[in-house]
C-alpha cells in the first residue's frame, strides 16, 4: 500500500480522551515482570509518582497468559504493593501488554463537509468511520490515529480545523490485538477487583515515551527489546505509522546462556547483565568468569568460563532476533519507501547488553541511540529505566497526547453483575 505523508504533525491533544484522560494508574503485564505505577498529574507536565510495585511474572510466556491463576496472583500482589506505597485503593487501571500479536492496518475514509469549516467533531467522525472499516472479527483495536488529513484531495494539512471544503479525507492507522488476549487480561484484572479502563500496546507506549516530537516528525524506528517479545514501532509525520513484534527477547538469550554454561537461569540472567557482550573485542579470552553449575552449593561455584564464550553464545541469538525484526519490516517495504526512518532508538529491559548499539547500527544501517523515559518523577528522580518505558508512554497515550482514539472495550456486564461475580469468587476461595 502506497501512502504519502506530510512531515507536519497534526495538533496535539486527543480526539477520544474521555475517561481515559483521568487514568492515574497503569499495570504493565510483561513476560518477566509485573509493574504497577500510581501517579498524580503535574501541572508542569508529566506525572508525580505516588506508589509503585514490582513482582516477578508467573503464568506468562512471550507476552501471553499461559496460567491465568498465577498471572492473577502476580498482578494482585503488584497492585497491592503499589496501593500500600500510595496509601490508596485502585478501582480501575490502564493495562500495558506486548501480547496478542499486534498488527497494523491502514485505511482511507471521507467525511462530507458540505462547504462548512472543519471542527474536532469532524475528525472524531472520520476516526469512527475508520474504526468501522478496519475492525476485524477476533481482533480488538487498541489505537487509532490519523496519519494524513486533507480537504477536497488537496495537499496534506498540518491542522484542518477551521478550513472549509466539501469533504475531509483521512488516512488512518489502527493497531489491533487478538480479542482473546484482551479477554484474558480483563479476567485477571476482574479477579483482582479492578476494572480495565484502557488497554495499551507496549511497543507503541515505549516508542512514544523515549522519542522526541522532532524525531517522530522526521521518522524514527523504536526497537523495544523486552524479555519475551521484541516490538518495533515506526513513527513518521508525528504519528505512529507501523507496529510489529516478534515473540523473542531477552529471556531467550538468558535461556541460551543457561544451557550453554550448565547453570541456573537466575545465574545466567546475572551473567548476561554483568559480563555478556555481542562484540567479540569485548570478550577477553583471558578473563575468566565464575559460573555456578546446576547442583553447586550456594556460594561455591565449581565452574568458570572465558568471557569470550559468552559472546559466542549470545550473539547468534541476538542476531536472530534482529533479523526477525528486519524481516517483519521488509513486509512493509512499500510503506518505508514513502516514510523512511532517519534514526533508531533502542529501549527495553534487554537493550543494555554491551555492544548492542553497534550491532543494531550494523544491521539496520541507521544512527542508533539508547532511549530512556522521563514522564514519571519520583521526588527529584525520574523513573528512567528502560523497563519503565511502556508505563511512561501508556500514561501519556491515555491522556490523549497522540491525537487519536484508544481502546473501546464493551463493559463486561453491569456493575451489579460484576460485583456478584466477584462475591461468588470470594465465596469459592474462602469456603
Amino acid at each position: 500500500m502506497a501512502v504519502t505523508l506530510d512531515r507536519h504533525p497534526l495538533p496535539a491533544g486527543g480526539f477520544d480522551q474521555g475517561q481515559n484522560s483521568r487514568i492515574r494508574a497503569v499495570v504493565d503485564v510483561g513476560t518477566s515482570k509485573f509493574g504497577c505505577w500510581i501517579v498524580r498529574a503535574r501541572r508542569s507536565g508529566g506525572f508525580e509518582l505516588c506508589g509503585k510495585g514490582y513482582q516477578a511474572a508467573d503464568g506468562m510466556r512471550s507476552g501471553e497468559i499461559v496460567d491465568g491463576d498465577d498471572a492473577e496472583l502476580g498482578i494482585a500482589a503488584v497492585v497491592h504493593e503499589a496501593e500500600q506505597a500510595a496509601g490508596e485503593e485502585l478501582r480501575d487501571v490502564a493495562v500495558v501488554t506486548s501480547g496478542g500479536s499486534p498488527l497494523s492496518s491502514h485505511g482511507r475514509v471521507e467525511v462530507p463537509l458540505f462547504g462548512r469549516a472543519v471542527d474536532r467533531s469532524d475528525m472524531a467522525r472520520a476516526l469512527d468511520a475508520a474504526r468501522r472499516q478496519l475492525d476485524r472479527p477476533g481482533r480488538s483495536i487498541l489505537h487509532l490515529v490519523p496519519l494524513e488529513v486533507s480537504i477536497d484531495g488537496s495537499r496534506p494539512l498540518r491542522d484542518p480545523t477551521g478550513m472549509r471544503g466539501e469533504s475531509l479525507q483521512v488516512l488512518a492507522h489502527a493497531v489491533s490485538i487478538d480479542s482473546r488476549h484482551v479477554a484474558q487480561l480483563r479476567a485477571c484484572l476482574d479477579g483482582c477487583h479492578l476494572d480495565v479502563a484502557s488497554v495499551v500496546a507496549a511497543g507503541y507506549a515505549s516508542g512514544w515515551s523515549v522519542t522526541t516530537q522532532e524525531e517522530r516528525e522526521r521518522g524514527v524506528l523504536v526497537l523495544d527489546l523486552g524479555a519475551g517479545v521484541s516490538c518495533v514501532a515506526h513513527f513518521f509525520g508525528g504519528r505512529l505509522a507501523l507496529l510489529a513484534s516478534v515473540p523473542y527477547g531477552g529471556e531467550h538469550i538468558t535461556a541460551d546462556l543457561a544451557h550453554g554454561l550448565a547453570t541456573q537461569r537466575t545465574h545466567a540472567e546475572r551473567i548476561k547483565s554483568l559480563y555478556t557482550s555481542v562484540q567479540a573485542r569485548h570478550g577477553d579470552a583471558d578473563q575468566r568468569i565464575a559460573v555456578p553449575h546446576v547442583g553447586d552449593p550456594d556460594g561455591w561455584p565449581s565452574g568458570e568460563v572465558a568471557r569470550s564464550r559468552l559472546t559466542e553464545i549470545a550473539r547468534p541469538r541476538v542476531e536472530e532476533i534482529l533479523e526477525l525484526v528486519r524481516s517483519r519490516l521488509k513486509e512493509h517495504a512499500e510503506l518505508f519507501r514513502t516514510m523512511p526512518p532517519s534514526g533508531l532508538v533502542l529501549t527495553g529491559g534487554a537493550s543494555r547488553i554491551e555492544g548492542l548499539v553497534e550491532l543494531v547500527d550494523e544491521m539496520f544501517g541507521l544512527p542508533v541511540r539508547f532511549g530512556r523515559p522521563d514522564r514519571i518523577r519520583s521526588g527529584e528522580v525520574f523513573e528512567c529505566e528502560p523497563c519503565a518505558s511502556a508505563a511512561n508512554g501508556a500514561l501519556a497515550l491515555c491522556r490523549g497526547e497522540d491525537g487519536g482514539q484508544g481502546w473501546r472495550g464493551e463493559a463486561s456486564g453491569s456493575p451489579i453483575g460484576r460485583g456478584w461475580s466477584r462475591f461468588r469468587k470470594w465465596l469459592r476461595e474462602n469456603f
